[in-house]
């Protein structure tokens, strides 16, 4: 595909097309919406064809790109102006003001922890989870191996989970926990 080749390019896009629209209609749940994501994605994929040779894993590659373009859809849809039919579905799914609360704190909690971390985790932390970058890419900007960035990244998770339990917030930094290990 990195040569320009169609049929290589329709392959991964048979491949991988219907786990990333399964992906985006989980959290946009409209099907146009994720179609619109899958086509944007694989867009992308076309016209950066020429570095995938620098990628170690292309589902992650898939995986991170996919979740960076349904993020930004969905910050967009946070700035539409909302009817009133939009107000009562959001009211009655939105979180509640003591759920709100607890993830409120346990983001305090998170933000604390990793600023407790030494700096060349907490980098290394940040590109990877904030970013979306691979372990290759961080390796590659930081003049280290991938291995020592996954290493990095497994004590920050770690340590994490511990400032979590320590500070007894365990069921929402859980989840903001879980969250940040499964974007790997």
């Amino acid at each position: 595909m990195q040569q320009g080749d169609e049929e290589a390019f329709a392959w991964l896009l048979k491949r991988h097309a219907g786990n990333l629209y399964a992906q985006a209609l989980a959290y946009t749940k409209s099907s146009e919406v994720a179609q619109d994501i899958v086509q944007d994605v694989f867009l992308k994929v076309w016209a950066g064809r020429a570095g995938l040779g620098k990628i170690t894993s292309f589902e992650d590659y898939l995986f991170i790109t996919a979740r960076n373009r349904i993020i930004s859809v969905m910050r967009k849809r946070l700035t539409l102006p909302v009817t009133d039919g939009m107000e009562e579905l959001i009211s009655e799914n939105s979180p509640s003001a003591e759920q709100q609360l607890s993830l409120k704190q346990a983001e305090m909690i998170l933000e604390k922890g990793i600023t407790l971390m030494p700096p060349q985790r907490q980098l290394i932390f940040k590109m990877s989870r904030r970013e979306g970058l691979s372990y290759a890419e961080i390796g590659e900007r930081l003049g280290i191996s991938p291995s020592t960035v996954k290493g990095h990244i497994i004590q920050a998770l770690n340590f994490l989970r511990d400032h979590f339990r320590n500070h007894g917030e365990l069921p929402a930094g859980l989840i903001l926990l879980l969250h940040f290990i499964h974007q790997r």
